[in-house]
């Protein structure tokens, strides 16, 4: 492996590099051998938590953090047992079913950055706090501030986990919690309407609210509860900074469940 693997390898080291993210609760898309943006984002949620550069390449000092990897540490091990956590400071979320670890994937989320839309100027945060799941819908979603891949909402105006074309290594979002197209697909399947969900950069968050009675006020899904919509797939995605990652538009990696699951049949 001179000079390390990256996306485009092909072979019988990625495929372990892949079942091995599988282990760990990654998850790199299927464990075929092909070194895809799935396996790249993977990569990245394993460094960041590793305290590496999140460069998406893997070589002799990734591989030995692969073989003895520092273990993972709960943000709110006192959060229940089905809940999930966004490590603002890592940029990672973590998914927690009966209190195991069960998924941690690479995200992005609100970049700080004043913008403005329709003549209101608002700054990009995503709020630390303790949260419960909410509204949703299913497909993508045209939201006032763009296109949102199986939302589900977490904060009354209008703040999702969702999935997206662009997740780079840094926070670049709205607010929303950016998450990889082919964790989106199954995503919706491993929470419930009313699971709770903690952002925190690290500093202690209290006990979640009671759960939000109406959809979000100023960024309405379509439907509540369970119920779905679909739209066509994008054209077009929002701006984003200037990057040197790799590409985003490679077509999503479906994948049928998340690490350590039981198969599931993924959302369309």
């Amino acid at each position: 492996m001179s000079g390390g693997l990256r996306a485009g390898a092909e072979g019988s080291e990625v495929q372990a590099v892949q079942q091995r993210l599988l282990d760990l609760h990654f998850d790199p898309g299927p464990a075929d051998g092909k070194f895809g943006l799935a396996t790249t984002y993977a990569v990245q949620a394993f460094e960041k938590l590793q305290g590496m550069s999140p460069d998406g390449k893997v070589d002799a000092a990734f591989l030995a953090s692969l073989a003895s990897p520092a273990p993972i540490v709960a943000l709110v091990p006192d959060g229940g047992a089905n809940r999930v956590e966004v490590d603002l400071a890592h940029q990672v979320l973590s998914v927690y079913l009966d209190n195991s670890l069960r998924l941690v994937t690479h995200v992005s989320t609100g970049n700080n950055q004043r913008y403005c839309v329709e003549g209101d100027c608002q700054i990009a945060v995503t709020p630390i706090g303790s949260f419960r799941f909410s509204w949703r819908a299913t497909g993508w979603r045209e939201a006032r501030l763009g296109k949102l891949y199986n939302p589900i909402y977490f904060t009354s105006d209008g703040v999702a986990v969702h999935g997206s074309l662009s997740v780079p290594t840094y926070p670049a979002s709205h607010g929303c919690v950016r998450i990889p197209m082919h964790i989106a697909e199954y995503f919706p399947s491993l929470v419930k309407r009313g699971d709770p969900i903690f952002v925190t950069d690290g500093r202690p968050v209290g006990p979640p609210p009671v759960l939000p009675g109406s959809p979000p006020t100023t960024d309405k899904p379509a439907s509540s509860g369970d119920a779905t919509t679909t739209t066509a797939a994008p054209t077009t995605t929002t701006t984003e900074p200037p990057t040197t990652e790799p590409p985003t538009t490679e077509p999503p990696t479906p994948t049928t469940a998340p690490p350590g699951s039981t198969p599931t049949t993924p959302t369309p």
